[in-house]
């Protein structure tokens, strides 16, 4: 189950979309209000983020308050449009599992959350 946070309707459809076809189960919101009430029903097992979503720290900050883990059981990844350093840097230290770039998610958004939950999964495996 995926949780889509994405502002632009365009690409929150088009994420919806891509996920559905790949047999993934979608929620989506487009504001981090909408995002806390899903969150309150909802424990998906990944959350796709705009990087640029007004509150998105905060609404990471309480997932981890939330769940009671430094570093999350909800995996999180961000969605951004820039290549900047600094976005890059601030959505890692808010606990990203990795940064997607909106032109690749507009190609292959699927492939790239898999291959995400997979490397989590690697790093959780105790062996």
């Amino acid at each position: 189950m995926v949780l889509v946070v994405e502002p632009e309707r365009e690409l929150r459809d088009l994420a919806g979309d891509q996920l559905r076809q790949a047999d993934y189960m979608v929620f989506t919101a487009a504001t981090a209000s909408e995002a806390r009430e899903w969150l309150q029903e909802l424990y998906p097992d990944l959350m796709l983020l705009s990087a640029d979503l007004p509150g998105a720290d905060v609404l990471i900050r309480e997932q981890r308050l939330r769940y009671g883990d430094a570093r999350m059981n909800l995996p999180v990844v961000f969605l951004g449009s820039s290549d900047s350093m600094e976005e890059l840097r601030q959505g890692y230290e808010q606990g990203a599992l990795c940064h997607i770039f909106r032109s690749d998610a507009a190609r292959r958004l699927p492939q790239l959350l898999e291959s995400a939950l997979e490397r989590l999964e690697l790093e959780s495996d105790p062996n």
